[in-house]
């Protein structure tokens, strides 16, 4: 059984109950267990994922979707990044905080092998610094250049050496954490196309179809 926690109803009263958890998390013995990666609970049901994609790849196809990003939000009146979207009324300031904050973290990530990554008021503390559209652009370019410039020194590293973090979201390897952080930067790249497309903004680039299934993007998820 799977429940929703910010439904106001049967999920949200469970969420209290366990603890309000970092989510997404699923109750496995009697143990409230968060995780990011489909791994983590393979791990723990004792199950194989099969094979997973070069780290060094996921990285760069990663670094292509924030750069897509960026593009996209350039030129949009501010006053269309505070509108709320349809997914949980989230604004585009906010989204590009929750994608962009966690790449911040990676290149540390690596060298430390701890990744304990914090939204909600984390997040809205940032954005109550960005007050127009130059500075919420100049936040996410000088964490895309940062991600860019780690690649650049270590992205040939990333295959031989993948190392184990821990973090409050659980334990994963490094090329775990920059699939899910891809996934997760996609996903909400589709939200803020469609929420621009359909808002009168102009068509926005979609991420391309070979882009879509190289992350196993489902269809109309965000």
């Amino acid at each position: 059984m799977s429940l929703n926690a910010i439904d106001d109803g049967e999920g949200a009263a469970r969420y209290a109950i366990d603890g309000k958890p970092t989510i997404p998390a699923v109750v496995y013995g009697g143990d409230v267990v968060s995780f990011q990666h489909p791994s983590q609970l393979a791990s723990l049901l004792q199950l194989d994922v099969g094979d997973a994609q070069p780290a060094t790849a996921v990285a760069f196809s990663l670094l292509d979707v924030l750069e897509r990003w960026l593009a996209v939000i350039e030129d949009v009146p501010f006053q269309a990044l505070l509108e709320p979207t349809l997914s949980r009324q989230r604004n585009i300031r906010n989204l590009t905080v929750n994608v962009f904050r966690p790449i911040r973290m990676l290149s540390l990530s690596y060298q430390d092998s701890q990744f304990n990554w914090f939204t909600n008021e984390a997040d809205l503390q940032q954005e109550s610094f960005l007050r127009n559209t130059s500075q919420v652009l100049a936040f996410a370019t000088e964490i895309y250049g940062e991600f860019a410039n780690f690649l650049l020194e270590q992205g040939d590293e990333l295959t031989s050496h993948d190392p184990q973090l821990s973090g409050n979201r659980g334990e994963m390897r490094f090329s775990e954490l920059l699939v899910t952080q891809r996934f997760h930067a996609a996903f909400h790249y589709r939200q803020i196309v469609d929420f621009f497309t359909t808002g009168g903004y102009g068509p926005k680039p979609p991420l391309p179809e070979l882009i879509v299934q190289e992350i196993g993007l489902p269809e109309n998820l965000y």
